[in-house]
């Protein structure tokens, strides 16, 4: 359907946008970013799309593009909260977990109620080893946003990433407790058993994560 609707109207950039948006969401980044620049050759101030594009290149460790990403962002807007976001990811995937805190807590005066800015919080007091200033984010977000996956998803992957397989282990199994249908937190949790060597466990998680 939004194929058709890009031939439709080829000067629309809303076809292109969340047609880029869901191919990246289903890990489909091969035709996902085309589309997302395709929608940014349509309209240069399309924040969406520069921040799809941002996760991209955070999930692919491409700092570089992460910060053009962020920059372009606040070319619209000094204090845009998704180019917080980005720097915040940035700076904690780059080992500067209080850089990020930091970020967060400037984002969140300006935008209380952001959910992934609060997640984010509770994966940033993941890696500073600090397991009950992470049980008190975790609650906090929990107040706002009950049932939700997210927060415990973004401190498992992180946790992951930092080999504490067995904190981050609870983390997924939380998050995906809470979103069974959910394929994210299950592919996490496949790449954590392989990173701990438990094979027979990394392939059920990733069969699971597959088949949703």
């Amino acid at each position: 359907e939004l194929g058709r609707a890009r031939e439709a109207d080829r000067l629309d950039p809303l076809a292109p946008l969340e047609e880029g948006l869901l191919l990246v969401d289903r890990h489909n980044r091969a035709q996902g970013v085309p589309a997302l620049w395709q929608t940014l050759s349509l309209d240069p101030r399309c924040s969406r799309a520069w921040f799809a594009l941002g996760e991209v290149a955070l999930n692919n460790f491409d700092f570089d593009s992460a910060t053009r990403a962020a920059d372009r962002l606040r070319l619209l807007n000094p204090t845009h909260p998704l180019a917080d976001l980005l720097d915040s990811q940035r700076a904690l995937l780059t080992d500067d977990p209080e850089r990020a805190d930091a970020i967060l807590d400037g984002l969140l005066a300006r935008e209380p109620n952001m959910p992934q800015a609060l997640a984010m919080r509770a994966a940033v007091a993941g890696r500073r080893w600090n397991p009950e200033l992470a049980r008190q984010r975790l609650a906090e977000f929990d107040q706002k946003f009950p049932g939700s996956a997210l927060a415990y998803a973004t401190l498992g992957r992180t946790l992951s990433l930092n080999r504490q397989y067995e904190w981050g282990q609870r983390a997924l199994e939380e998050a995906i407790r809470r979103e069974p249908f959910w394929s994210d937190p299950r592919g996490e949790l496949g790449y954590l058993f392989m990173q701990a060597g438990r094979d027979d466990e990394a392939v059920a998680a990733l069969k699971a994560a597959a088949e949703l």
